[in-house]
């Protein structure tokens, strides 16, 4: 009994035994089933990611070449445009000889008539003493000696003329020979005179022998030794004749709008606003129904053609493609071809704009939509530096926001390429609240710090919904630069004591840096340091866009939000035509840098300035 106990306790642990092995084999088999299966998914997500990668690629490739495409095109139309225009400016050069040619020719026949003149009044002269003398000088078919005008018995001053003979016979006296040459020239003025006032319809000897000089002197002066064939022009004034040149004649700048559509083609919304360069007006495009921005450039202030800033803006824009840039579609033209148009991507309000709607409402922006808006503005910043571009004026009516959160980077009129080694520029750009203090103190070296400094002054208008420095003036502007942050010297800011208005003025030492006490409610510390590395006397220690992009402000909490999820407002630009709020005019470049009255250094004031510079806080003249 024991012993059949003992076997059926042994078959029972066999049998669990074998089923524990069944199991571990079934799990090994379902491990490896289950792995094969994953190996095979991982495989075909990897297949995706591939064909997906290679489609992009793809895509990526073929929109490089269709840019490359367009870019080629755009160059050719450009390098028609140049050739073009040096064939009209060779055309008017030639119209400018042909027509000096002929006012030579014109002063010619005024100085024969001037000499013709003389000569008549020398004859008229003759006349009148022979007269005076007692004589008649008679026509040749009368007599070829004169007549005794007094007692004819007294024949002591008888005078006897022979045809046309080179002798003059005085009875009872003698005549010298310049006498008789103006005698003789007398008698002829005073037969042409007898005949033109008698009406007599026969030509004088006389007056033809006049006629033979003339052509005579006109054959000797033609140019080269041949005769002028172009028929003379009726005296006009020069005005008038440039006019009548520009009535046949093409604008220099119209090849290069060749191939443009037409300005038809777009229904025109209403206007948006003017600036310095252009008038902006909302259109749609009729053959896509896509709402547009129209920028109308100033052309009358324009005589050699394009304006420069226009030219500047739509190669700087076509060279700096970006999603936080605007975006030029295309260049449109009027009927009459002078009225040229660069057709943007509509974006629906500038940060000024919005600001002061936002300030109506009483209402700011939150932290994550300021580190929204900041890391846009320095990833475009960044991609202009990276391209060896300024902007030059940037301020936040230049900053656009679209309905999507999407801020650009817009007005180029003042950007530029720059280059290593830096080159001297004009100090007359950025507006002045945005105006680096290297700019308003003179400097003419400048590079990417001018762009960080107006970087700097907007974030902190971005947090307070106010401009930070408001100068009136340039110095004005400085003593409140030195207020806020305290007075540079040449520890902080190597060369500050070489820059021009530096070595002119003496400014009142301002204590250190008060920007913590503003805007510690605002910013975390991280962000303060931020703010302060943005305005930074010293250019080249203020931080630069790309380092900005990674600074720890942007991770710290709150994060910046999602584009997508930025509020909206209404647009104003959809309402009509809306007045720029009172921010500064954008300087005008070089333009501007032309009248400076102290050319050497670059640093400009009004005369109003010099005028209060003694009296003025914050600083005095050196002497």
């Amino acid at each position: 009994m024991r012993k059949r106990e003992h076997d059926a306790r042994r078959e029972e642990r066999e049998r669990a035994r074998q089923l524990e092995e069944q199991q571990r084999a079934a799990d090994e088999a379902a491990a490896a089933a289950a792995a094969r299966e994953e190996a095979a998914a991982a495989a075909r997500r990897n297949r995706e990611m591939e064909r997906d990668l290679r489609e992009k690629l793809e895509k990526r490739r073929h929109m490089t070449r269709e840019n490359d495409k367009e870019r080629d095109q755009r160059r050719q139309r450009l390098m028609e445009a140049e050739r073009v225009k040096e064939t009209y400016r060779k055309d008017i050069e030639e119209r400018r000889l042909r027509r000096e040619q002929r006012e030579r020719s014109r002063s010619r026949e005024r100085k024969l008539e001037a000499e013709q003149a003389e000569a008549a009044a020398q004859a008229a002269a003759a006349q009148a003493e022979m007269e005076k003398a007692g004589l008649v000088v008679l026509s040749d078919d009368e007599s070829n000696s004169p007549i005794l005008l007094g007692d004819r018995d007294n024949d002591s001053m008888s005078v006897e003329v022979v045809g046309n003979a080179n002798s003059v016979t005085v009875v009872g006296g003698t005549v010298s020979p310049s006498e008789g040459d103006d005698l003789r020239n007398g008698n002829r003025r005073s037969h042409s005179d007898r005949s033109d006032t008698s009406g007599d319809t026969e030509t004088s000897s006389t007056e033809s022998e006049e006629d033979d000089t003339e052509e005579d002197t006109d054959g000797g002066d033609s140019v080269g030794g041949c005769k002028d064939d172009t028929p003379p022009l009726p005296p006009a004034h020069e005005d008038d004749e440039q006019m009548e040149l520009a009535k046949d004649t093409l604008p220099p700048y119209l090849p290069a709008i060749q191939g443009c559509r037409s300005v038809e083609e777009f229904q025109c919304l209403n206007r948006i606003e003017e600036g310095t360069y252009g008038v902006v007006y909302r259109a749609r495009d009729k053959r896509t129904e896509e709402i547009v921005a129209l920028k109308r450039l100033k052309m009358e202030k324009e005589k050699e053609g394009f304006p420069i800033t226009s030219l500047r803006e739509i190669n700087t824009l076509l060279k700096a493609q970006h999603p936080n840039i605007v975006t030029v579609r295309e260049i449109v033209v009027g009927s009459n071809m002078d009225k040229i148009f660069i057709v943007m991507d509509y974006v629906e309000h500038d940060l000024k704009s919005l600001m002061e709607t936002m300030k109506n409402k009483k209402q700011v922006f939150i932290p994550g939509e300021v580190k929204c808006l900041m890391k846009q503005l320095l990833a475009a910043v960044a991609h202009l530096h990276d391209n060896w571009i300024l902007h030059r004026d940037l301020k936040t009516s230049n900053l656009l926001l679209s309905h999507k959160g999407i801020l650009k980077v817009g007005d180029f009129g003042l950007a530029r390429e720059y280059g290593s080694p830096l080159k001297p520029y004009t100090p007359i750009v950025v507006t002045l609240w945005y105006r680096a203090p290297e700019l308003l103190l003179g400097a003419k070296e400048y590079s990417t710090p001018i762009d960080m400094w107006s970087v700097g002054c907007i974030f902190a208008e971005l947090l307070t919904m106010e401009p930070l420095f408001t100068g009136k003036s340039e110095v004005d502007q400085l003593n409140r630069i030195f207020k806020m942050l305290g007075t540079p010297n040449e520890r902080i800011w190597t060369g500050y004591n070489k820059l021009p208005a530096v070595q002119k003025m003496t400014f009142t030492e301002f204590p250190v840096s008060s920007l913590h006490t503003r805007f510690s409610a605002m910013l975390s510390e991280i962000g303060l340091k931020l703010l302060n590395g943005f305005l930074t006397y010293n250019p080249v220690e203020r931080v630069t866009a790309e380092a900005a992009l990674k600074h720890d402000y942007f991770s710290e909490m709150p994060v910046p939000i999602d584009p997508a999820m930025f509020p909206t407002w209404p647009a104003k630009s959809e309402l009509g035509h809306r007045k720029k709020v009172c921010s500064p005019k954008p300087p005008s470049g070089g333009r501007d840098y032309k009248q400076l009255e102290d050319t050497d250094e670059g640093f400009h004031m009004g005369a109003l300035e010099r005028n209060r510079l003694g009296l003025g806080p914050g600083f005095s003249l050196k002497f």
